[in-house]
């Protein structure tokens, strides 16, 4: 690996971030990141593989997507549970009140919801779900933040837990080079998009951060999934 992607870049911020950014771009962002997640987050499979199964078992799922932005992996999950013919209930928070402003202008079913909230805020509440998720995260989080989140999470998951992020590579890099600035305009994609690859964990860095219990898997392409199953421990 190339020196400058060798180490994580922690020190660098994402301009959607910046709390006096372009709001046009930034919920330009929001629409685009639809077809992101589509291309490279691979929740169609990790839905399908972990959440359906346990959903058919419990016939019904409470589920939690955390920092969940744009709302998009909230909304896919209503529609294939629904084509999957199970039933789960999906409460999607957010503390940006950009986010929740973008939010609310969306047109959702009834078993998807959003909130301008933190994670503490349902601990506070013992609130409990089923299932715990989080797409883009674990980069923005520090060593120590990624720790106490997943400690954070146990408490309130009953069943599982998936936290699905990039995973820091130099063919990744190049890759997002070639096809992002020509997809994604008017918006922070392609520049947040270098950035995060550049602050996101490589494999054994995750590795030496994951509490005992939790498993890290390599998805394709350059992804890592930080997963506790509750059901098999």
């Amino acid at each position: 690996m190339s020196p400058f992607l060798k180490k994580r870049a922690a020190h660098l911020t994402e301009k959607m971030e910046d709390e006096d950014c372009d709001k046009d771009l930034l919920f330009n962002t929001y629409d685009q990141f639809s077809q992101v997640n589509k291309l490279i987050s691979r929740w169609n499979s990790l839905f399908h593989a972990y959440i359906a199964p346990l959903a058919k078992k419990s016939k019904g799922l409470r589920i939690l997507d955390l920092g969940c932005g744009g709302g998009d992996i909230c909304l896919k999950f209503s529609a294939w549970a629904k084509e999957s013919g199970i039933h789960v209930s999906i409460t999607g928070i957010d503390p940006d009140p950009r986010a929740f402003e973008y939010l609310e202008k969306l047109d959702t079913p009834d078993n998807v919801e959003f909130r301008k909230a933190r994670l503490k805020d349902l601990i506070i509440a013992d609130e409990k779900f089923d299932v715990v998720i989080s797409n883009h995260l674990l980069h923005h989080l520090t060593p120590e933040e990624i720790q106490i989140i997943c400690i954070k999470t146990e408490k309130i998951a009953t069943k599982l837990i998936l936290f699905n992020d990039i995973r820091r590579s130099e063919l990744g890099f190049v890759a997002f080079g070639l096809f992002a600035p020509a997809m994604y305009r008017s918006s922070f994609i392609v520049r947040d998009g270098f950035t995060s690859i550049r602050r996101s964990y490589n494999y054994k860095e995750l590795k030496l951060i994951a509490p005992e219990r939790w498993k890290i898997k390599k998805l394709f392409p350059f992804r890592l999934l930080l997963m506790l199953d509750k059901t098999s421990s």
